[in-house]
């Protein structure tokens, strides 16, 4: 799990957390005997803002490749992802930044000794629940992008330099009880906590965000497990989960470009993604509505110099899909100024980083009255979540109301119709945006043509190398109960 790089984080982690540690011990030379190490003082208000920000960097560049693995995107230069070239990712940084700090947070609000001093950031519970609640959220991407992971026995420190991997189906099951009691402990009376980016102290939308989280858990389980998934999504329903776009889960960008937006950050550097063909094609009219969908306008910038002539390109208008799964040669061939770049809505500097959204919790439940799980109309259901997902990008409602009226229905194939359109408006959001795919093989994605360490789209990462060598008797444990560490196995989830 240490190469230079993850050491160098750990180190700057360190550093940061004595900084915090100093800041708080004293202001008064005079007191410079204060001892700096006490956690007495310890500011958890800056732990939290700091494992938010963490939590959403360290995620960008999973996010990036599994909006490759989704097709939302292709590449116009280097292809190594959208051609499969490399399994490999660390996991590492997860666990020494936003993770270790999220546990800090939990100790600090726990121990006798520090529990009544950090009550300036918030009540304890509130404190505690917000960390859990988070700590679930980061712990579901992880195990949804590689399977097993550490988890019982991980952020244990010096105690336990080699923790086991945790199969996904037992991690799950704690996610489950994380997230439920996590929303009982909050204290909606009592004292917000501090330091939070994302909701800025709002506890009742922490508490819609856990039960929020729980239903996507109901509804990845439907294959492995329905009967507790349905069990999970009507509770979850019943204990109150975001009620408009109000309740989104965002993390806030700031005009300041050391607080801005990693996509803007990113492609005022390089113009490497572009929108690929694949969800070109499905916003055109026809595909699921009688007409184009609106919604192009934002997550696309037309094309510099379109051209409807050129075969490779796939257009609506001025907006050009970029082949998907190139060589790179090929990709360096086609001229950058005839496919469209992500729009400016998705990369401008305070475009919010999205950790869930009121669409996707209409979606599962279209999903959830079509499996008969709970009662309604799942045509219409999907309806409201096409409408929120075109209010969060700010879609006219004229623009959009005459999109949903054209509405392409099968009654007989809904549950294709509801995921490829959960799949449209999960743009930006690649690591769920992937798993629903796999979870439901919808919608019907083909891998491209130049495909490298697999012919097929990938199903999980695998374990970076360095981490076999350093705790490689619990690696190789997870890969004999899980499968053959590759793109093809699939996690406990994914079921054919």
């Amino acid at each position: 799990m240490k190469n230079l790089d993850m050491k160098k984080n750990s180190i700057m982690a360190l550093v940061f957390t004595c900084y915090i540690t100093l800041i708080g011990c004293t202001t008064d030379f005079e007191e410079i005997n204060t001892n700096p190490n006490s956690p007495e003082f310890v500011e958890t208000s800056q732990l939290l803002a700091a494992a938010q920000s963490n939590a959403k960097s360290t995620l960008f560049t999973r996010e990036r490749t599994s909006m490759m693995y989704a097709q939302h995107w292709a590449e116009t230069d280097y292809t190594d992802e959208s051609t499969y070239a490399n399994p490999e990712s660390s996991f590492y940084s997860f666990y020494s930044g936003c993770l270790a700090d999220l546990e800090a947070i939990i100790k600090l609000n726990t121990d006798e000794k520090t529990k009544s001093s950090v009550v300036v950031s918030g009540s304890n519970n509130n404190q505690l629940a917000v960390a859990r609640i988070l700590k679930a959220w980061v712990y579901m991407n992880l195990t949804d992008i590689w399977g097993e992971v550490p988890y019982s026995e991980a952020l244990q420190g010096n105690l336990n330099a080699s923790p086991k991997y945790d199969p996904q189906s037992e991690i799950y099951t704690d996610l489950i009880k994380e997230l439920k009691e996590a929303s009982l402990q909050i204290e909606a009376d009592d004292l917000p906590v501090k330091g939070d980016i994302i909701y800025n102290g709002d506890m009742m939308k922490w508490r819609k965000f856990a039960n929020s989280l729980l239903l996507r858990i109901g509804i990845r389980l439907s294959k492995v497990a329905p009967e507790t998934g349905k069990k999970i999504v009507v509770d979850a329903l019943a204990a109150g989960i975001f009620e408009s776009n109000d309740d989104n889960a965002l993390y806030t960008h700031l005009e300041d470009e050391n607080n801005a937006n990693d996509h803007y950050i990113n492609f005022i550097r390089r113009q490497d993604y572009a929108v690929s063909n694949t969800m070109i094609a499905y916003m055109e009219a026809g595909s699921l509505s009688a007409v184009f969908d609106p919604r192009i306008e934002k997550y696309a910038n037309p094309a510099e110099n379109p051209d409807p002539s050129n075969g490779n390109v796939f257009y609506i208008g001025d907006y050009g899909g970029m082949p998907y799964g190139l060589t790179s040669e090929a990709a360096l061939d086609l001229s950058n100024t005839l496919s469209s770049f992500p729009g400016d809505a998705v990369r401008s500097k305070t475009t919010p980083a999205i950790l869930m959204s009121y669409p996707e919790l209409l979606f599962i439940q279209a999903e959830a009255i079509e499996r008969g799980w709970i009662a309604g109309e799942a045509k219409d259901k999907m309806k409201e979540a096409v409408a929120a997902s075109m209010g969060y990008w700010e879609i006219s409602d004229e623009k959009a109301q005459i999109y949903i009226d054209g509405l392409l229905i099968d009654p007989n194939s809904m549950i294709e119709t509801i995921m490829t359109q959960k799949w449209i408006a999960l743009y930006m959001q690649g690591i769920t945006a992937w798993s629903e795919w796999r979870r439901t093989n919808y919608p019907v994605l083909s891998p491209g043509p130049y495909t490298q360490a697999t012919d097929q789209i990938p199903r999980r990462r695998s374990y970076d190398s360095e981490e076999l060598t350093l705790n490689g008797t619990n690696v190789k444990a997870a890969i004999e109960r899980q499968g053959p560490d590759s793109f093809e196995t699939r996690v406990w989830w994914d079921k054919e």
